[in-house]
């Protein structure tokens, strides 16, 4: 998922059975209704995607969990697109995911359908009262300090971790080719939960050492960049690859 100040993220908690797993349109209408009321003519197509003029602003995904289910969606408002772009534009020669592929389409903006000076703050405060409007006896929550300070540690016990970020990543199989000056480096990785599994070099670079002692030091390691520069900086890459400096192998693994 692609998230950027210009985007607002939206999320519906309810016990799990008292709505039809497959179906999103009850939880997307609040947004449908919301902007169809402000003159966007929005529509949810196919199973779970909003659209306003065959474009999409807004992808919807569903997880269900100890009796509980959650259906959240993004609402793309002055997204930067250029950057969207090339965040989704994945390189086929660099990861080959196993995870389930998402069907790409095309995207636009809600600010070009809206008054120029829609923040996402702005829309967010649109929704809310239109959520309450529609559901007798809600109101708006506001955090405590309380709250505040039980989200920081939560954020930092769990959700910037390497474990929650990384370590449940979907595996993957890693490849990318360099040129340096010491001669070409290719390197394939693959990659069980955030965790090398398997490494191979090839490159038509000259060094007295073989490389399948420097394959072997990656067995094991995080596919991170901290971790990969300090095992690279505690060897001597000329031993592997003749003159380089660790920046230049580092970019192999990126």
């Amino acid at each position: 998922m692609y998230h950027d100040l210009g985007n607002l993220n939206f999320s519906f908690h309810t016990l799990l059975g008292g709505h039809d797993f497959g179906d999103f349109s009850v939880f997307t209408q609040p947004v449908l209704r919301l902007l169809n009321r402000l003159g966007v003519p929005a529509a949810l197509q196919g199973r779970n995607d909003l659209l306003v003029d065959g474009k999409k602003f807004s992808g919807n995904a569903k997880l269900a969990r100890h009796g509980k289910m959650i259906q959240h969606g993004t609402l793309l408002l002055n997204s930067e697109m250029e950057v969207l772009g090339e965040a989704l534009k994945a390189n086929p020669l660099k990861f080959i995911d196993k995870a389930t592929k998402s069907n790409r389409t095309r995207v636009t903006n809600l600010i070009h359908y809206l008054p120029e000076d829609t923040t996402t703050e702005v829309l967010k405060n649109l929704l809310t009262e239109e959520i309450i409007s529609n559901n007798p006896g809600a109101e708006r929550y506001e955090l405590t300090a309380e709250d505040q300070t039980g989200i920081e540690q939560l954020m930092k016990e769990k959700y910037e971790t390497w474990d929650w970020n990384f370590g449940f990543s979907p595996n993957y199989s890693f490849q990318k080719a360099i040129k340096v000056p010491a001669g070409f480096i290719e390197v394939h990785l693959d990659v069980v939960k955030g965790n090398i599994e398997k490494a191979k070099i090839f490159g038509d670079f000259f060094a007295p050492k073989p490389i399948e002692e420097l394959e072997d030091l990656l067995i094991g390691r995080k596919h991170e960049e901290e971790e990969l520069r300090s095992v690279l900086e505690s060897i001597d890459l000329t031993d592997y690859f003749g003159k380089v400096k660790v920046e230049e192998v580092m970019e192999a693994f990126k």
